[in-house]
């Protein structure tokens, strides 16, 4: 605390505890002003703090309380919460201050909010969807990715439902999906994790449906109730339709080797050096009388003679 001329700045007075904020000895502080000391990192507030304090009223209870930054001997700047009266003596405005040190609060607090702000930048930009909803099922945010794969924006999406009634779900299976079966859904029934759900979700902006894996984590309260829960979404469709293809690829594939008039057998190195048969076709089963069921994972040697093995095999 310190007891200073409201018109001149100059102090007359203050306890231990404000040298010790301001690191200067007793001698340094009596007799200067606040100007001359250097102590406000900022003088207009020290300006307004004297207009609050001379505003015409009761002159006996007048007080300026207010945030702000002051400067101590050795440079340092520290973060303070002021409260200054205004106290009349001898018909002479004097101003009693006392300063609160914040400063390591307010760095926790900016460090907090700059942490926060790359959290959010980061999930923002990542190419995998993420969501957040309460224990009611309503979303809370969501980054750019979640926007994307359902084709709305943020705002269309705060305060829904992940998955509104008016989307189409569907299954691997091509089935609806109902909105307890959800994995979100789930999650918050269960209170337990549902992981690498896929989902086929349809908006107005596309005609094949968009394949989601789908992770749904919940957050629970110390007494087990569901407090949020984190979804994240990573968009599957490509690689879905690279397996169709190649399912459609190998049916066409089958096709051919089952119709065609040729003996056709298959056969890969196993782990013990031997070639072993894999596939043959319905061709060679009719002529051969032998099945895959026959030969798979058989040499030749184990259902052909041996001379006729050792001239295939060379």
């Amino acid at each position: 605390m310190a007891v200073t001329s409201l018109l001149t700045g100059q102090v007359t007075d203050a306890n231990a505890r404000f040298f010790a904020l301001l690191g200067f000895a007793r001698e340094d502080v009596i007799g200067l002003t606040d100007r001359e000391l250097n102590i406000w990192v900022d003088t207009e507030l020290r300006d307004d703090a004297v207009r609050c304090l001379l505003t015409p009223g009761d002159d006996t209870s007048v007080r300026f309380d207010g945030e702000g930054q002051v400067r101590r001997k050795d440079g340092v700047i520290l973060d303070v919460l002021m409260s200054i009266s205004l106290v009349t003596f001898d018909d002479a405005p004097w101003a009693v201050g006392s300063f609160v040190d914040v400063t390591a609060q307010k760095q926790a607090q900016e460090a907090l909010a700059e942490s926060e702000h790359r959290f959010r930048t980061l999930i923002h930009n990542i190419n995998v969807g993420v969501l957040l909803q309460d224990s009611q099922g309503e979303i809370l945010a969501v980054n750019k990715a979640v926007c994307d794969l359902m084709g709305l924006t943020e705002d269309q999406l705060l305060g829904r439902a992940p998955f509104d009634p008016r989307w189409h779900v569907i299954d691997e299976d091509g089935r609806p999906y109902r909105g307890a079966g959800l994995p979100m859904a789930l999650a918050i029934s269960s209170r337990k994790p549902v992981r690498n759900a896929v989902l086929g979700v349809f908006h107005s902006a596309r005609l094949e449906p968009a394949w989601l894996l789908v992770t749904a984590e919940p957050e629970l309260f110390p007494n087990g109730e569901v407090k949020q829960v984190i979804c994240t979404f990573v968009d599957i469709t490509e690689r879905r339709r690279a397996e169709e293809a190649l399912r459609l690829s190998e049916a066409n594939y089958r096709a051919v080797v089952e119709d065609t008039a040729a003996t056709i057998g298959v056969m890969d190195r196993a782990a013990d050096g031997q070639f072993r048969t894999t596939f043959v076709n319905s061709t060679y089963t009719t002529v051969t009388g032998r099945s895959l069921a026959d030969v798979a994972g058989k040499s030749l040697r184990e259902y052909l003679p041996a001379a006729r093995a050792e001239e295939l095999t060379r």
